[in-house]
C-alpha cells in the first residue's frame, strides 16, 4: 500500500506542477486528500484550508473524472473536499493509469 501511494502521490505532484494547477495532494498510506485552490503542504489546519479550498474547480475536476471513467469521490460539499483512497487490489498499473486520467483532465483545466 505505501508503495503505491508513494507512486501516486509523487505522480500527482509532477502532474499538478507540469500543468500549472493550483492544487496539492496529501495523504497517509491508501488515503488521501485533493486539494483545489491550495499551493502547500502539510495541511494542518481545516479553517486555513476551507478558506482556500476551490469548491468550483474541485466540481470540474470530480466531473471530468467522472467522464473519464475515473471514480472521484464527492459528497457535494462547497466548503471542503473529501478524502478518496485505493485498496491492495489495485495495482501499479491502475495507479499509472489513474495519474495519466489526471493528467488529461488537469491539462483540459
Amino acid at each position: 500500500i505505501n508503495a503505491l501511494a508513494s507512486r501516486l502521490y509523487k505522480g500527482m505532484e509532477e502532474v499538478i506542477r507540469r500543468r500549472g494547477v493550483k492544487a496539492v495532494i496529501q495523504g497517509v498510506g491508501a488515503r488521501f486528500g485533493f486539494y483545489c485552490g491550495l499551493e502547500e503542504t502539510p495541511i494542518y489546519d481545516y479553517r486555513k484550508m476551507v478558506h482556500s479550498f476551490d469548491s468550483a474547480m474541485n466540481h470540474r475536476f470530480v466531473k471530468k473524472a467522472f467522464e473519464k471513467q475515473l471514480y472521484w469521490h464527492d459528497y457535494g460539499s462547497k466548503f471542503s473536499p473529501t478524502h478518496h483512497g485505493f485498496t491492495s487490489a489495485h495495482t501499479s498499473q491502475d495507479i499509472d493509469e489513474t495519474i495519466e486520467r489526471c493528467d488529461d483532465i488537469l491539462k483540459s483545466m
